[in-house]
């Protein structure tokens, strides 16, 4: 909503118009998924907190129509288009096409995904490094045979949260050749896993459910209910983003706090680096999340 009236963040605390000098930040939200707004959410309020840090002012854009692959320079919000901001800062999803274009004209910060091949800092969520977590605290708990569920679409962080499962694993001494690792064959047309492998998995012996995000992990439970699996005494299920915190009325969902508003706060430091240091490096920062502990994990049943 604040993106639609088109919201500038400079006046909230002053009516005063920012003045020729002061630098401004573009947003472009892209997140449109109630599950995807909570994070949204939590990144714009990193935003704006940091924002009140400096002399910066922010001003926020609704992008959801910005996914086509035909999208002209003309179609872009003048606030990336080189006549209105001296950086960007992108939350969610776009072509890699659309983040070259706007590129070109002013400096890129994404949040929570990298676009190989352009030039563009980025504030993660330290995605390898949660799964990471995710596994010990599993291992812990006696599995030793385990499920990693990735995304129904391709994304960087979904490739970054399978390669800490399999660090994880290798740490854990487990071996990679007996483990499962799905991704996008695993769904169908409406997103929703495959009944088949889930069936094989659990017959090959799968205790633990790794999910790559808290939504994906719904999809799992629901599926595990249909097949009178039970949560968490038959199977153990987590998820990722702590977006979700229930998987039904009497469970909680075991997940990963990636603190979004860290995030947030990460870009509009990235942002300010770029527009200091032009010529640096571009940086890929990853905050720490936490491991968020639940009803949806238990130890192995002898």
């Amino acid at each position: 909503m604040a993106a639609h009236l088109g919201y500038n963040y400079s006046q909230r605390s002053s009516r005063e118009k920012p003045s020729k000098l002061q630098m401004q930040i573009g947003v472009l939200l892209r997140s449109t998924q109630s599950h995807e707004s909570r994070v949204a959410t939590q990144m714009l309020q990193g935003i704006t907190s940091e924002i009140d840090r400096t002399d910066l002012s922010v001003s926020i854009h609704a992008a959801r129509d910005m996914d086509k692959d035909d999208i002209k320079p003309a179609d872009l919000p003048k606030v990336v288009s080189g006549y209105g901001c001296d950086a960007v800062i992108l939350e969610g999803r776009y072509t890699s096409d659309l983040v070259a274009r706007i590129a070109e004209h002013v400096p890129v910060v994404t949040m929570s995904w990298l676009y190989p091949g352009i030039k563009h800092d980025a504030a993660l969520a330290g995605d390898s490094e949660g799964i990471n977590l995710m596994v010990d605290h599993l291992v812990e708990l006696g599995h030793q045979k385990l499920a990693y569920i990735g995304l129904y679409h391709p994304a960087s962080f979904a490739q970054s949260r399978q390669a800490g499962f399999i660090q994880g694993c290798l740490n854990n001494h487990l071996d990679i050749a007996t483990q499962h690792m799905v991704g996008e064959s695993f769904f169908d047309e409406h997103r929703q896993p495959n009944m088949d492998q889930l069936k094989r998995m659990l017959n090959d012996g799968v205790t633990g459910f790794i999910c790559v995000n808290d939504l994906v992990a719904t999809r799992v439970y629901d599926q595990l209910q249909s097949l009178d699996v039970r949560v968490p005494e038959d199977v153990s299920i987590t998820g990722f983003d702590n977006a979700y915190t229930q998987l039904d009325r009497s469970i909680a969902l075991t997940t990963i706090e990636p603190h979004f508003a860290s995030v947030g706060r990460m870009a509009v430091q990235l942002a300010m680096r770029r527009l200091s240091q032009p010529l640096s490096d571009h940086v890929h920062a990853a905050m720490q999340g936490e491991l968020v502990v639940s009803q949806s994990t238990g130890r192995v049943r002898a």
